[in-house]
C-alpha cells in the first residue's frame, strides 16, 4: 500500500488532521511526459545538477553522451515550470528540441 506522503507529514506533525482514508488512499499515477533534446555534451552534468536542486521538477537521462542527446522526465503538472527555467537559462545552455529515436518513447528505447 502506498501511502499519500504529504498528508501523512501534514497528519503526523499535528499542523492539520488529515481524515483516515486520505492516509490510505494510494496515489495515482500522473501522467508523464518524455522530452527529448540536444545540448552541448560538456554540459550536461550541469543541466542535471541544476535540474536535481528543483526537486522534483524533472529526470535527466543521457541517451548519447557523446552526441549530447538527453531526455527529461516530468510530470506533466511541472511542464510551465520547466519552460520557465530553460528560458531562464536560454543563455547558458542551448537546449535544442528533438524527436524521439525511431519514434519510440524513452522507456522502450532500452526495454529488452
Amino acid at each position: 500500500m502506498i501511502i499519500n506522503r504529504w498528508a501523512f507529514s501534514r497528519a503526523s506533525s499535528g499542523c492539520c488532521t488529515a481524515p483516515a482514508q486520505l492516509l490510505r488512499e494510494p496515489l495515482r499515477r500522473m501522467r508523464e511526459i518524455q522530452r527529448y533534446y540536444r545540448m552541448d555534451r560538456r554540459q550536461i552534468a550541469y543541466f542535471r545538477f541544476l535540474l536535481e536542486a528543483y526537486d522534483g521538477l524533472a529526470v535527466l537521462r543521457t541517451l548519447d553522451p557523446s552526441e549530447g542527446r538527453v531526455v527529461l522526465h516530468l510530470s506533466a503538472s511541472c511542464e510551465a515550470e520547466l519552460d520557465e527555467l530553460i528560458r531562464c537559462l536560454a543563455d547558458d545552455i542551448r537546449l535544442e528540441p528533438e524527436n524521439p529515436v525511431g519514434g519510440l518513447p524513452a522507456d522502450d528505447l532500452f526495454a529488452s
